[in-house]
């Protein structure tokens, strides 16, 4: 149904983010490209659904470097958040009191930019692009977050109550132990690892699923098979209600195949 299209010009891709950020993130405003930082120039400067402002970093193939590249335009949009805010205030809201994020963009990663984000700070997320066309001649750009199943190295976990406590409105932190204690009900062989900024579910020492935590809502991520993962923005226990039995059958079946009783 779908024919993928090479993008070769980093430019291209810049224009297709700046035209459709919420292709990379549901939220995602778009606030200024190419703006001058440390004597370089940010990809994409956006804000996201919690009014954080976001550095993007697009490449078009495998480019380690770019995470110390964001780093940099990161160090500067910290330092000029206030300036930003008022610059950029008829755009969206931004939370001057929250830290800025990172997001970078490509077609793949490296194994070694995978496992480098694991340990770096300040979290950072990784979107691997798409630009499909169908038959009918529309295109769009599609982006999907990297999961790092395999765990090598050791990650501290913290207490549940540690975990949900990034999350601020109390009907969405209750909705989210909501959710959590539903996956846990899945069979004695789920082992929950709460972690600062999210929950990974895992049986056998094999990634399940994960909840990905955010200031005001939060991610439930499955996996749908043949390597490629799934997930539902989630603010209440209403829309958890309403797609629970789809998530949790997935995640069943993932407990099952990797051996849980």
């Amino acid at each position: 149904m779908f024919k993928r299209i090479e993008i070769d010009q980093e430019r291209d891709l810049e224009d297709l983010v700046v035209k459709d950020p919420e292709a990379v993130e549901e939220g995602l405003k778009y606030l200024t490209h190419q703006r001058h930082a440390n004597g370089k120039f940010i990809d994409v400067l956006a804000v996201d659904g919690d009014g954080v402002l976001v550095v993007i970093e697009l490449k078009v193939g495998e480019e380690d470097e770019m995470l110390f590249q964001a780093l940099e335009y990161y160090d500067w949009v910290s330092s000029n958040r206030d300036r930003l805010a008022n610059e950029y205030k008829t755009r969206g809201k931004i939370v001057t009191e929250e830290d800025p994020r990172i997001i970078l963009v490509a077609s793949n990663f490296t194994d070694r930019l995978k496992k480098a984000v694991r340990y770096f700070e300040p979290r950072t997320t990784l979107m691997e692009y798409s630009y499909l066309s169908t038959k009918g001649g529309e295109k769009g750009l599609f982006c999907k977050e990297v999961i790092n199943e395999s765990e090598s190295g050791f990650v501290p976990s913290v207490s549940l109550e540690s975990a949900l406590s990034y999350i601020n409105p109390d009907n969405v932190k209750s909705a989210c132990k909501k959710v959590h204690e539903e996956i846990c009900r899945i069979g004695r062989d789920m082992e929950p690892i709460p972690r600062d900024g999210y929950i990974r579910y895992k049986c056998k020492n094999r990634v399940v699923g994960d909840i990905s935590l955010r200031r005001t809502f939060f991610h439930v991520w499955w996996y749908k098979g043949n390597d490629e993962w799934d997930s539902a923005k989630l603010e209440s226990l209403k829309e958890w209600n309403g797609k629970k039995a789809k998530i949790l059958k997935a995640y069943e079946k993932q407990y099952r195949e990797l051996g849980g009783n």
